[in-house]
């Protein structure tokens, strides 16, 4: 775990779940992690499908008539993909790379995962690094041109 990142996290309330549901440390690295979706839609998620419900059967009554019915099943359907997406996507550790569904699925598997993350890692680190060096080259490269420029300049008075 990098000290810097976990710093920022801890500092920055951008970064920090707004409303956690649950709150726990990663196995793996020790990090704080917030979970801010639930495996299951809450009462307010039911509430919220039964009003679009309603309010689309109200606006399509006239073109589907009584087939508006199943329209609960639909959007009950398409609540349950996006919060079981939202979820998944939680799962994995942002500062280690651990995910514990792998992990209970298959320990193998999620060594691999937890070694491509920081793999990747680092190849973000060195492609960080070789950046700041163009961007210093450049610079001094640009610095070395004007005081050429400038010599030139009075040469020339």
């Amino acid at each position: 775990m990098d000290l810097e990142k976990a710093l920022l996290r801890t500092a920055n309330p951008n970064l920090q779940a707004k409303t956690p549901y649950t709150k726990y440390f990663c196995p793996l690295c020790r990090a704080e992690r917030k979970f801010r979706y639930k495996s299951k839609l809450s009462v307010m998620n039911y509430a919220q499908v039964i009003f679009l419900s309603v309010l689309l059967g109200y606006l399509l009554f006239p073109v589907m008539k009584a087939k508006v019915v199943f329209m609960f099943f639909i959007v009950w359907m398409l609540f349950e993909t996006i919060n079981k997406f939202l979820f998944r996507k939680e799962i994995p550790c942002p500062d280690c790379g651990f995910d514990a569904t792998w992990y209970k699925k298959d320990v193998k598997v999620a060594r691999k995962k937890v070694e491509d993350f920081w793999k990747q890692v680092e190849a973000q680190k060195r492609a960080a690094e070789v950046e700041q060096q163009e961007q210093k080259i450049s610079v001094n490269d640009f610095a070395m041109r004007g005081e050429e420029a400038s010599s030139e300049y009075t040469q020339q008075l």
